[in-house]
C-alpha cells in the first residue's frame, strides 16, 4: 500500500477492493434487495386470501395461491444468486488482501523482516481475513434486511398504526443492547485474536528452532511456554463466549 491509502477509512478501502469485482457486487446486492422486497410484500397475499377469499368470498383462491408459489420461487432464485455471488466476492477480496499483504512483506529488507513476528502475521492473516470474508458475505443480506425493515414498516403503518408503534417501542432497548454488546465484545475479540497470534508465534519459534531446543534440552520449557499462552487463549475465548451468551439471547428476545 502507498501512503495515500493509509489515511483512508477502512470502509472506503474495503469498498475499493470490492469494486474490483463490481459484477459480483451488483448481482449480490441487487438480488438481496429484490428478494427482501418480495419477502416484505408476501404477507399481504395471505391477508387478501383470509379477508377476501375465506371471509367475504369476493375473490378466487387460485390466482393468489399461484402468486404465493411464484413468489417463493422468485425468493429462492434471488437467494441463490445472493449467496453465490456474495460468497465469491468474499473469497476474491480475501485472496486480493492476502496477496497484497504478502507483496508488502516481501518488499521489506531482511532486517525489517526479521523484526516481524511470524505468529502475529500468521494469526492476523488467518483470523482477520476470515472476519473480512464473513463480513462481506453478510453485507448484502444486511442491506437487504434494512430494506425489508423499511418496507415492512410502511406496510405495518398502513395496516395498523397502533401495532406499529408497539413494535417500534422495543427499538430503543434493542439499540442499547447492541451498543453495549459492541463495546464489550470488540476488545474481548481483539484480545482473543492477539492471543491466538501469540500461540502461533510460540509454535513457530519452537518448530523452526527445534534443533536448538533439543540441543539445550529445553523441551519442558517450551512446553510450559506453549501451555501458558494456550491457557491465556482459552481464557480469552471463554470470555467472548460468556459475553455472547449474555447479549445474544437478549437481542433475540
Amino acid at each position: 500500500m502507498d501512503g495515500t491509502d493509509v489515511g483512508q477509512g477502512w470502509v472506503r478501502r474495503l469498498f475499493g477492493y470490492c469494486w474490483l469485482y463490481r459484477k459480483d457486487v451488483l448481482l449480490a446486492l441487487g438480488a438481496s434487495l429484490a428478494g427482501m422486497a418480495v419477502m416484505a410484500l408476501v404477507p399481504l397475499v395471505p391477508k387478501l386470501i383470509i379477508d377476501d377469499v375465506i371471509v367475504q368470498h369476493d375473490r378466487s383462491l387460485a390466482p393468489w395461491a399461484t402468486l404465493l408459489i411464484v413468489a417463493a420461487l422468485v425468493v429462492y432464485v434471488l437467494t441463490y444468486i445472493r449467496r453465490f455471488y456474495g460468497g465469491r466476492l468474499a473469497l476474491d477480496v480475501q485472496h486480493a488482501l492476502r496477496t497484497e499483504m504478502y507483496a508488502s512483506i516481501a518488499r521489506f529488507d531482511g532486517r525489517r523482516q526479521d523484526n516481524l513476528s511470524t505468529g502475529q502475521i500468521i494469526g492476523r492473516a488467518t483470523s482477520d481475513l476470515q472476519l473480512i470474508q464473513g463480513l462481506l458475505f453478510m453485507v448484502p443480506m444486511m442491506i437487504g434486511n434494512i430494506l425489508l425493515f423499511l418496507v415492512s414498516l410502511v406496510v405495518m403503518a398502513t395496516l395498523s398504526p397502533l401495532l406499529t408503534v408497539v413494535a417500534l417501542a422495543v427499538a430503543p432497548a434493542l439499540w442499547i443492547l447492541a451498543s453495549r454488546s459492541r463495546i464489550r465484545l470488540f476488545p474481548a475479540t481483539w484480545y482473543a485474536q492477539g492471543q491466538a497470534a501469540a500461540v502461533a508465534g510460540v509454535v513457530d519459534g519452537a518448530v523452526t528452532g527445534v534443533r536448538v531446543v533439543k540441543g539445550f534440552g529445553q523441551e519442558a520449557q517450551e512446553t510450559d511456554k506453549l501451555r501458558a499462552v494456550g491457557r491465556r487463549l482459552f481464557a480469552a475465548r471463554l470470555r467472548t463466549v460468556r459475553l455472547n451468551s449474555r447479549y445474544t439471547p437478549a437481542l433475540q428476545a
